[in-house]
């Protein structure tokens, strides 16, 4: 199945459709609407004051995500399923144990420094630049190429 820039190229001039992309991927993994059920109070609107400390500045919506377990869900099929409920509710539980982990975990360490790591960032497709070492000093370089399959 083509990618969504690939399958809309007028659409999506600005994008290779080169692949999916691993954000495109846990979207559909993590959106429950995928599953064929319409899903309703993912989010809510809560009200924010501007500032504490001048409340005559008035507040400002702020979209917030709810819990899981608040979501109601359609009893019938709303439309055609793209994953299944089980591969979904699999998702959920893999992703809610992320972190969750009790074994000590050590920091990164690097032998070199990078001065600008978490800077820099691609002219071409916006993405962040990783460091490399090549001849005793650090350059930068964009590792859009080997992200996508299609593209190695």
């Amino acid at each position: 199945m083509p990618c969504p820039s690939a399958h809309d190229q007028d659409r999506n001039r600005h994008r290779s459709g080169v692949a999916w992309s691993k954000m495109a991927i846990r979207t559909i993994l993590t959106n429950p609407r995928y599953t064929g059920y319409q899903c309703w109070n993912r989010q809510r609107k809560d009200e924010v004051l501007v500032n504490v400390r001048d409340v005559a500045l008035g507040h400002t919506t702020r979209l917030r995500w709810n819990t899981g377990d608040k979501w109601v869900r359609s009893d019938k099929p709303a439309h055609p399923a793209i994953i299944n409920l089980d591969s979904f509710d699999q998702v959920q539980a893999k992703l809610a144990t992320r972190g969750a982990t009790t074994t000590k975990v050590k920091p990164r360490r690097t032998p070199r420094p990078y001065i600008f790591r978490g800077l820099l960032f691609c002219g071409v497709c916006g993405r962040r630049m990783q460091g490399q070492w090549l001849h005793g000093m650090a350059y930068y370089r964009c590792r859009f190429p080997e992200e996508y399959a299609l593209a190695n």
